[in-house]
């Protein structure tokens, strides 16, 4: 049987450089931002989501002495969601552990230590592989909720064959979401004052259903390109780190793919054109180009929630409530380790008026 390994061929001289990893590191940009790490774990299957809302009503008058007037009462909306399930695995067989000599280590040694190190190495990268996995469909699922410019609804639909399709809706304001046809007053207008009359139009929107402000925009590529392009815009944008806040931010999120623009119209403004790999094999914006999207937040806008692990394994280990479950058992013959990583994650947006979305097409 020949050997996979051949050394004949390489016995020449050679340099060794230092080991370079030019893996691209999970985005949790928009995930961050928006959430600002809120997070629960939870023991059920089914995770009840309910919100009361109701309009600024005004009292009637009635006459001195007169019979009260009847009125109703703010509507009450409950709805029933199953957390999305995440479940991964990979296998490594024993053969392979023999063979797999990973990068700045020597070619030739003399006791299995280098061998075992490699093992357990390689279990650690094909685990961290799997967890960056997770990591960028949770980025994938807020952005798809973040960005959405159905009037009317948050929608959050994964739709690929034989696997686990679903669809989440969540009712906003028509308000909320406006799409720019282009033209005189729109923000592609180069005088800058239709930007500038866009970012108003934003802000009344947040002031009238939400009783707060818009507190940083995050837009694409093509949204940016077009904000950037305006001579008026760059001349009253302001790019100095006017707060500590602002400054912290600069520094948290540089490494993820988000740059910052500067400040218009008192509301800081950011560029994300980070792109992830859709299960069709394509590259994708988590912002799409020409979005450029106006976030609120706050600690009521939202959390990350968790559904219970439906494994025995989990539960015998206390670990029905998990934010990630691992295990690994090994097949006896041919010999091989098999790694699982289950996660069930759903954004959960508490005040669906806490965003603006704004496609500038």
């Amino acid at each position: 049987m020949p050997t996979p390994v051949i050394t004949n061929n390489v016995l020449g001289w050679a340099f060794q450089t230092s080991y370079i990893n030019n893996t691209k590191r999970p985005s949790q940009f928009l995930k961050q931002l928006y959430f600002e790490g809120r997070e629960e774990n939870v023991p059920t299957e089914s995770i009840e989501y309910s919100f009361r809302e109701g309009d600024r009503l005004l009292a009637p008058f009635v006459e001195v002495n007169g019979e009260a007037v009847s009125v109703g009462g703010r509507s009450v909306t409950f709805a029933n969601i199953s957390a999305p399930n995440i479940k991964l695995k990979r296998a490594m067989d024993a053969y392979n552990s023999l063979i797999r000599r990973l990068p700045n280590t020597g070619l030739f040694i003399t006791g299995s230590d280098a061998v075992l190190r490699a093992r357990m190495e390689a279990v650690a990268e094909d685990t961290e592989f799997m967890e960056d996995m997770i990591l960028n469909r949770e980025e994938w699922m807020v952005s798809k909720m973040l960005t959405d410019p159905t009037s009317g609804s948050i929608n959050l639909e994964y739709a690929v064959a034989e696997r686990a399709n679903f669809k989440i809706t969540i009712p906003r304001h028509t308000d909320m979401t406006v799409a720019l046809t282009g033209g005189a007053a729109e923000w592609d207008d180069n005088t800058g004052d239709g930007i500038k009359g866009d970012f108003m139009k934003v802000k009344r929107a947040f002031s009238k259903h939400l009783n707060r402000t818009a507190r940083i925009c995050v837009m694409g590529s093509g949204a940016s390109d077009l904000f950037l392009g305006s001579a008026s815009v760059v001349a009253l944008l302001d790019k100095r780190n006017v707060a500590a806040g602002t400054v912290e931010l600069i520094n948290q999120f540089n490494d993820m793919g988000a740059i910052y623009l500067g400040t218009f119209c008192g509301i800081p403004c950011w560029e994300y054109s980070r792109e992830y790999i859709d299960d069709a094999g394509a590259a994708a914006p988590f912002i799409p180009a020409n979005v450029a999207v106006f976030l609120s937040g706050g600690n009521n806008a939202g959390k990350v929630v968790y559904g219970a692990i439906p494994d025995h394994d989990a539960m015998d280990q206390g670990l029905l409530m998990s934010k990630r479950f691992a295990k690994s058992w090994k097949i006896p013959d041919p010999s091989s380790q098999v790694q699982l990583v289950q996660s069930r994650p759903l954004p959960l947006i508490r005040q669906p008026n806490a965003h603006y979305v704004l496609t500038v097409t």
